[in-house]
């Protein structure tokens, strides 16, 4: 963050842009004290991405929040199903899920994947976006958040994933 302010008092723009997914949508409740970690008896892959993007997106909307008077822009996106691997370790029903007909019009390959990061990095509408209330982003655009992790369900857990990742980093300071 020391980085970012410096950029920022400078008189540029300084962003952050963190990869979320629609997938946060899968997680329909958090328990902080049974999520991380993760219990190995009860791991199971699909549940852990929704969760994990679901941390990612209460942590965009925490950075907002706490950089929003240092003109700092924080940005979530969602880069489509890109076919990278990450089922191959998951159960055969995710797998088919994100090959089925359902996900089949949110497939890219990894340059149309990268474009809404890009967007979000370069673009000149992203400020005006946020002030909006915009905290995810799909297709070069701004998107609802939807789930567990959209604005006005559980905000509570934007301070609390923060105060745990801090104190899971502070090791290594």
């Amino acid at each position: 963050m020391p980085k970012l302010r410096e950029t920022r008092r400078s008189g540029a723009e300084a962003r952050t842009v963190i990869l979320s997914s629609v997938g946060s949508a899968l997680c329909k409740n958090v328990d902080m004290d049974r999520c991380i970690p993760p219990a190995p008896e009860s791991y199971n892959g699909t549940a852990e991405y929704g969760i994990s993007k679901a941390m990612n997106l209460f942590h965009c909307r925490e950075l907002q929040r706490r950089c929003a008077t240092d003109g700092i822009s924080c940005c979530a996106v969602h880069p489509g199903v890109i076919h990278t691997g990450l089922t191959r370790e998951g159960n055969a029903d995710s797998t088919a899920l994100y090959d089925s007909i359902l996900f089949k019009w949110m497939h890219k390959d990894v340059p149309q994947g990268a474009a809404t990061q890009v967007y979000c990095t370069l673009s000149d509408q992203v400020s005006g976006e946020i002030e909006r209330g915009t905290c995810f982003w799909y297709n070069c655009g701004p998107q609802t958040a939807v789930g567990v992790a959209a604005p006005g369900v559980r905000d509570d857990l934007c301070g609390k994933v923060w105060v745990i990742s801090e104190s899971l980093v502070e090791k290594f300071r």
